[in-house]
């Protein structure tokens, strides 16, 4: 980033829980509970939504160059992986290593035989109990779709030439 200086995680995690603390944390109302905030660590400028994507793109929009910091009200952590704390979570028919291995077979058996080139990228949102799914540029778009399409549906995201649909730091490049 130009005219900025590199900072490490802890230090990008410190000046984000900050800003949240003192500039967003008194606005936030138990309607905010659950929802996902992104904050630029270097302008203090923030959104907030109940996807973490479509809050992180409104934020890009204004802010390009955006470090972002990314928080859940309410929460120890933005994103949790394994079990948390989360009060009121519905609990789902499978165990999280049970989605993850029957959404990566769907996707394998039936859908990556259908994917192009053009594909790599896009993301795939998948029902494991119906096979149903739908794929898009962005995750947020996919998942709506099926969610409207599909009810009590069970999904997996993954994202198409890549391990995971998210990373934090070094990936690999992309391939079918």
């Amino acid at each position: 980033m130009a005219g900025q200086p590199d900072l490490t995680g802890v230090e990008i995690s410190a000046l984000g829980k900050m800003i949240y603390r003192k500039k967003i944390r008194p606005l936030m109302t138990e309607a905010d509970i659950g929802k996902y905030v992104i904050v630029d660590v270097y302008s203090g400028e923030y959104e907030i939504d109940e996807w973490s994507v479509e809050a992180d793109l409104r934020l890009r929009d204004r802010v390009p160059d955006a470090f972002a910091y990314m928080l859940r009200v309410g929460f120890s952590a933005g994103v949790f992986i394994g079990w948390s704390e989360e009060p009121d979570m519905a609990q789902p028919d499978l165990i999280d290593p049970a989605i993850a291995i029957a959404g990566k077979q769907i996707y394998q058996d039936q859908i990556r035989p259908l994917m192009t080139e053009a594909d790599i990228g896009k993301y795939v949102f998948v029902d494991i109990h119906s096979g149903e799914y739908e794929i898009d540029d962005r995750a947020i778009d996919a998942t709506d779709r099926l969610c409207q399409r599909v009810t009590d549906h069970c999904g997996y995201l993954l994202r198409v030439g890549f391990s995971a649909p998210y990373f934090i730091g070094w990936h690999e490049e992309p391939k079918l």
